[in-house]
């Protein structure tokens, strides 16, 4: 019986998410005046440290990628869970090109990124809240440089202490015009919510 409900309330949260790529992939889309696609790569609720995370190991494929990480909060206290922006230096260099003064940014690579973080993220929390009535909030992005891609370790030393298993969603942006760019938006949610 919890399995099931468990196993629903994922299912909720799959619909509710491909809104929410498909509405923060439109506003991608307005703020670079490109044509732009999604790819849902990896979705479901998994034991923490499981293979299935796992399969999150190889993103961008090397050491320079940037990581971009919003906190996921219950306005209430207690920390919900994380989206990651995992962006390669080629994909910040053409998109920083590509957007020109579309989006607000200084030449510090930084303020491109967390801004952009904060566009994609902020329609996928709106529709999380409307969809499951949660009072939440996300915080400003923290940056991490020389990022490898393995999201398993960073997902694995974010929950392990506090959650047993924990629900991932995560894309990649594809563009018809650049199809070398691929921009990865990773989310992972404490499992304990699908109780």
């Amino acid at each position: 019986m919890i399995f099931r409900r468990r196993s629903v309330i994922a299912g909720r949260f799959n619909d509710a998410f491909e809104f929410g790529y498909y509405k923060a992939t439109k506003l991608f889309m307005d703020v670079t005046g490109e044509e732009i696609y999604y790819n849902n790569f990896h979705y479901g609720l998994h034991e923490i440290d499981s293979q299935k995370t796992k399969k999150l190991d190889v993103l961008n494929g090397n050491s320079s990628n940037i990581l971009i990480t919003n906190k996921i909060s219950a306005i209430e206290g207690g920390s919900l869970g994380k989206s990651h922006l995992i962006l390669s230096n080629k994909d910040i260099n053409a998109l920083s090109t590509i957007v020109g003064n579309n989006i607000v940014h200084t030449d510090d690579s930084f303020d491109f990124v967390i801004e952009l973080s904060n566009i994609l993220t902020a329609p996928i929390i709106e529709i999380i809240k409307e969809e499951f009535n949660l009072n939440i909030s996300y915080s400003d992005p923290s940056v991490m440089e020389y990022f490898d891609g393995d999201m398993s370790k960073v997902i694995n030393r974010e929950f392990q202490k506090y959650a047993d298993s924990v629900y991932t969603n995560a894309i990649f942006f594809s563009f018809k015009k650049y199809p070398d760019l691929r921009p990865c938006f990773v989310w992972a949610l404490n499992g304990n919510l699908f109780s």
